[in-house]
């Protein structure tokens, strides 16, 4: 599932998209990282530029990454993307896509 994240959303923007998508991994970069240092919602953090605790070296542990891996089957309306409103009538909700959306 990928939630895509604005570089001009600020922290509870970003806090409250990680929270009600149930992401489990955040990949950013080392500025945006500033945003996020305090927000413990995700169990694993990548960094594309940086591998400084908490956050992992995205490229060197891609490069470590195994070759080998079992795809899941889906359907084309199994969803793959999360957006979110705007907010301008309240509280942003989600928008679930689905592979199709592609």
């Amino acid at each position: 599932m990928y939630v895509p994240l604005f570089t001009a959303f600020g922290p509870e923007a970003i806090a409250h998209r990680l929270s009600v998508s149930g992401s489990k991994m955040l990949v950013s970069n080392q500025e945006q990282m500033k945003k996020v240092n305090n927000i413990s919602l995700v169990e694993q953090i990548f960094v594309i530029d940086d591998d400084t605790p908490p956050a992992h070296n995205f490229w060197g542990q891609l490069e470590n990454a195994s070759n080998h891996y079992e795809t899941e089957k889906t359907t084309l309306m199994d969803p793959s993307i999360i957006q979110f409103t705007s907010g301008s009538q309240g509280c942003q909700k989600e928008l679930f896509g689905g592979i199709k959306f592609y």
